[in-house]
């Protein structure tokens, strides 16, 4: 098969709205969980967005590709395209944290020297976190901290591509409950497992986090792939519980995220698969999803140019946050329009 076969292959035949809807929503509420302070209150459950994402492309990439790969689709076309899907914005998001670094002040917050800079700009490039054995509280992602999840991401692309698409479910299965114990022995040990965006908790806390939350999705497309199972549920209540899962406070808030990671999380992925959206709220729901990533790429470094632009955005005053996040969004759905799409476009056909 030609490479523009696989190309024109690897694109889904189904259109899973309510899915890229539960992305927008998460973006949203990581947007509201790093700048709580904007929005006067802190998302109880914020973090835990994270998890969400990596089950929700643990099942779309194992729909989008898994015949494909088994039907032959080079590994290095699989990742080519993983590449050109994430790059173009995430180099953007580079570029202008490198920038917002110099806005925010000489030197910026990490007081680095400039070969120093240099260094961490080109680990950057290439999606790899930052050294920071001289320097423990260096992000592994000093220019744009969210990446570290897009980090995790890739190497379970990767993983992905190489051996556990190949794996019967029962192996699969054994992977995910694996990596869901040692959740347990971690929130056991630590009482938490809001960690991951560190050096300190990268292979421990971080990588269990997303082996289970992709594994477990690659897992529920396979049930979805089956069709035993069928739930029929409105697609909008079922957004506004994964919102309400992320911002409520629950009590014992420690065990209930560890919860929500193993049962509600998957849950509400599973239901998202089998139920779409009615005609009204079609387009709301397509917006949500093409506006997502770049919400959540690109919330760091804009933060800060927004604080610059508009002073008068108090601490604490909801309607500051509110106000940021409402450009955000608009400014996303433009990005993704005219940049993000069309820069796509023009990689893939080169790639072809």
């Amino acid at each position: 098969m030609k490479t523009t076969e696989f190309w024109e292959a690897a694109q889904p035949r189904h259109k899973f709205q309510t899915l890229d809807a539960l992305r927008g929503v998460a973006a949203i509420v990581v947007v509201m969980y790093h700048n709580r302070a904007l929005f006067g209150w802190t998302p109880s459950h914020g973090y835990l967005a994270v998890d969400l994402f990596f089950n929700l492309s643990g099942f779309v990439l194992s729909y989008a590709y898994q015949s494909r790969l088994d039907s032959g689709l080079p590994t290095t076309a699989f990742l080519r395209d993983r590449i050109v899907r994430l790059a173009p914005l995430y180099l953007l998001a580079l570029a202008l944290g490198i920038v917002a670094m110099g806005v925010a002040g000489p030197g910026g917050w990490l007081h680095l020297t400039w070969m120093q800079h240099l260094g961490y700009v080109g680990l950057g490039v290439f999606l790899l976190p930052a050294h920071s054995a001289a320097q423990p509280g260096l992000p592994l992602f000093p220019y744009n901290y969210p990446s570290w999840t897009l980090f995790l991401e890739l190497l379970m692309n990767i993983g992905h591509a190489l051996f556990l698409r190949r794996l019967r479910t029962a192996v699969l299965g054994s992977i995910c409950a694996t990596s869901a114990l040692v959740l347990v022995a971690i929130y056991i040990y630590a009482h938490t497992i809001n960690a991951g965006w560190d050096w300190g908790t990268l292979f421990t806390v971080g990588i269990s986090r997303v082996i289970f939350s992709y594994t477990c999705g690659m897992l529920l497309f396979r049930a979805w792939r089956m069709g035993s199972h069928r739930v029929k549920l409105p697609a909008s209540p079922l957004l506004l519980l994964a919102f309400a899962a992320l911002v409520l406070p629950t009590p014992h808030q420690a065990i209930s995220a560890l919860l929500m990671i193993l049962f509600l999380v998957p849950a509400i992925v599973y239901c998202g698969a089998l139920n779409e959206p009615g005609k009204i709220s079609w387009r709301i729901f397509g917006s949500l999803g093409a506006a997502s990533y770049a919400i959540y790429v690109l919330h760091a470094p804009f933060f800060v140019y927004f604080q610059r632009a508009w002073p008068a955005a108090a601490p604490h005053v909801p309607w500051s946050g509110m106000l940021m996040l409402a450009a955000l969004i608009f400014i996303s759905l433009l990005i993704d329009r005219f940049y993000d799409t069309p820069v796509r476009k023009v990689l893939r056909r080169r790639a072809s």
